[in-house]
């Protein structure tokens, strides 16, 4: 539901009582705080008709009048009979010589027929549409450069449609192509957009992990952490890992490994620069000595992985640390 939009200055007029939330395995995550956080998630219910719900934690009040009205455009659309409706593309990451085909798949899980239905699929300029791809039953309008449907949508009926458009290459690494479909229907007078991004010319660091052996530990043990990089994307990439030690954390001297790269030392961050090729992977070794025991027992441990395109990927690397306490013997 909030897939694109922002981000956004959320200003009150009041105390600002925001909150983070812990989203259910069945929720997704509509809106992230500055922090990475949740703070806005969506669920759906199984069972036809479908349920659907939104739950904010903080207040959207705070938000422009702009960018309110957009978001309230996006709920209306996502608890409307249209939420089930689905834009996708075929790739989630391409080069800058690649054909894409979009999906376009219309449901009705409502009560009653839509009489209409419609969308319209516009184009920016870094996209070529193909006007002989579309299926479905939509058609193209050269007037708007745009494929457009509209007709009749029954209780419960889905209707897919497909077109494809070529990338306008040459295009700089990380360029992001954003298409827009906007849909709705007369009933309930709903009308909302949905994108789909496409980063072009990246590498993709999604595999990569940080992990810690052993997870449970206890003041002066130690603790080795792997920070696997991987590159799934279609080009090769320089990557940035930054590793502030936690303030109950001592590295072992002379403990850090490495299978590509360089690293350095920058106070108590640990800095790894690293030229990663499509489909390698490279690795980072340390161990470090527990000098304390953190608030609540669980010692996080954060890496931020940086391509060098304004992307980052945040990997946390959790230990529990076992506080002990030693009772004095009584003898009665």
């Amino acid at each position: 539901m909030g897939s694109y939009l922002g981000p956004y200055d959320v200003v009150y007029p009041y105390k600002n009582f925001s909150d983070a939330l812990t989203p259910t395995a069945s929720a997704a995550v509509a809106f992230v705080g500055q922090g990475g956080q949740p703070n806005a998630v969506t669920n759906v219910g199984p069972n036809l008709p479908q349920w659907r719900t939104t739950f904010f934690a903080f207040n959207p009040d705070g938000l422009n009048g702009e960018a309110l009205t957009r978001l309230m455009q996006r709920i209306a659309g996502w608890l409307s009979w249209l939420g089930g409706s689905t834009v996708t593309a075929d790739k989630t990451v391409a080069l800058d010589t690649d054909v894409l085909t979009y999906t376009v798949v219309m449901r009705n899980d409502g009560w009653q027929d839509m009489v209409p239905a419609t969308f319209t699929a516009t184009f920016t300029s870094d996209l070529v549409p193909i006007p002989g791809s579309v299926t479905g039953g939509a058609s193209w309008d050269p007037a708007q450069t745009a494929f457009l449907w509209s007709g009749s949508l029954s209780q419960g009926q889905s209707l897919t449609f497909t077109y494809q458009a070529a990338i306008a290459g040459p295009l700089p690494m990380g360029h992001v192509l954003s298409h827009t479909v906007r849909m709705g229907y007369e009933n309930h007078h709903i009308e909302f957009d949905r994108i789909v991004a496409t980063p072009v010319n990246v590498p993709v660091l999604s595999q990569s992990s940080f992990g810690v052996e052993p997870v449970v530990g206890e003041v002066a043990s130690p603790l080795t952490y792997t920070l696997q990089v991987r590159n799934t994307g279609v080009v090769d990439g320089l990557v940035t890992a930054t590793n502030p030690l936690p303030a109950n954390l001592a590295l072992v001297p002379d403990s850090l490994q490495i299978s590509g790269g360089t690293t350095r030392l920058d106070g108590r961050v640990i800095i790894w620069d690293l030229p990663i090729a499509v489909g390698d992977s490279a690795t980072l070794i340390y161990t470090a000595i527990v000098t304390d025991v953190p608030p609540g027992l669980m010692l996080r441990n954060r890496t931020t992985l940086n391509d060098g395109l304004g992307n980052t990927l945040l990997l946390d690397a959790l230990a529990r640390i076992d506080n002990p306490i030693f009772l004095p013997m009584i003898f009665k």
